[in-house]
């Protein structure tokens, strides 16, 4: 079946989503007051810098090799397939706005592979539900170590409580027929479009489902190196800064990393701009409140400083290789017959 309406979605998401992260980039510079000159790279933060672009490299990899845990069992793929399909979805997630890159990952995967659309969606969706889950547990685990118990209290935890709410309403959706026949009955309103939705559900129904323990524990453990090796990510860029040493923590790194798992999840600008630099921005100064620092204009400018060497820590890296694997992969993404939405 077609998926225009699908299309037509994302568009107008794409639209409201980038309004209001342009207003959100808008902001942080214009209340920073950041000038070009506060940001430097000398070879100390070349060589900062080109470290967390190293680790972004072992993190794709890691998120690569997780997606493809499900099918285990069920099909043969390969983990350098998995690895181009991110690539692709990170590229347009850089250059286009509404997180469509999800789409373009889960059409490319499907075509790579041979299986449907609905099939490669339906791991995307897999992915970010399980995230969903780890995130509190991660959050929490790595919270007692990094992690300041207030900052959490005021900052994160009305996120973990929706996220928490929402995977209890799946967990019912999925485990309780009846609560699955009233969510049947509403995306039927919505005739092939809501049948569509339903069947893509299902499928992820049947990937969760024949997920053993051991599947599980490797999908949590990787996402947990992951989320460590994220938290060293921003604790190095952290040092590229002139922020005040109370500042340039661990804990800090902590909170960023966390906060940088809520703003991915939204859909924003391309490279979720203004978004990540309105986010972190606002992340960073109350901490600096809760650490009872200064709010001066020296700290707001090396705040906004800190969300451009973030940003930009991703997005080069990220356009760079989609590119490649974009040129190399265009037989399969634009010639190559459909497998079919079924």
């Amino acid at each position: 079946m077609s998926i225009s309406w699908l299309q037509r979605t994302q568009k107008i998401k794409a639209a409201i989503f980038t309004l209001a992260s342009i207003v959100l980039l808008i902001y942080t510079i214009s209340d920073s007051n950041l000038r070009w000159s506060d940001l430097r790279i000398g070879k100390t933060e070349a060589i900062l810098f080109f470290t967390t672009v190293l680790l972004l490299i072992l993190v794709i990899c890691l998120q690569a090799k997780r997606f493809i845990i499900p099918t285990e069992g069920l099909k043969v793929v390969k983990t350098t397939d998995s690895i181009k399909s991110l690539l692709l979805g990170l590229l347009y997630n850089s250059l286009l706005p509404g997180n469509i890159g999800e789409l373009i990952r889960a059409w490319h995967f499907s075509k790579k592979n041979k299986i449907s659309y609905k099939h490669g969606l339906s791991l995307v969706g897999l992915e970010k539900y399980i995230d969903a889950l780890n995130y509190i547990l991660y959050a929490a685990i790595l919270g007692l170590i990094f992690g300041s118990l207030a900052v959490y209290r005021r900052l994160f935890m009305p996120v973990t409580i929706i996220v928490l709410f929402i995977f209890i309403l799946y967990l019912l959706i999925i485990h309780h027929r009846q609560t699955e026949r009233i969510m049947l009955r509403f995306l039927s309103l919505f005739e092939n479009k809501g049948m569509w939705l339903f069947s893509l559900h299902e499928q992820l129904k049947l990937y969760l489902k024949s997920m053993t323990l051991d599947q599980y524990l490797r999908y949590f453990v990787i996402g947990l190196i992951i989320f460590i090796i994220n938290i060293l990510q921003y604790y190095l860029l952290l040092q590229m800064t002139s922020l005040p040493a109370a500042m340039r923590s661990w804990d800090v790194a902590y909170m960023v990393s966390v906060s940088m798992i809520i703003v991915f999840l939204i859909p924003a600008a391309p490279g979720s701009a203004g978004v990540v630099h309105g986010g972190i921005y606002y992340v960073l100064l109350q901490i600096a409140s809760f650490k009872s620092l200064p709010v001066n204009v020296e700290l707001t400018s090396e705040a906004a400083a800190y969300t451009i060497y973030l940003h930009l820590s991703y997005f080069i890296p990220q356009v760079t290789a989609g590119v490649i694997v974009l040129f190399k992969e265009r037989n399969v993404l634009f010639y190559t017959p459909d497998s079919g939405f079924s």
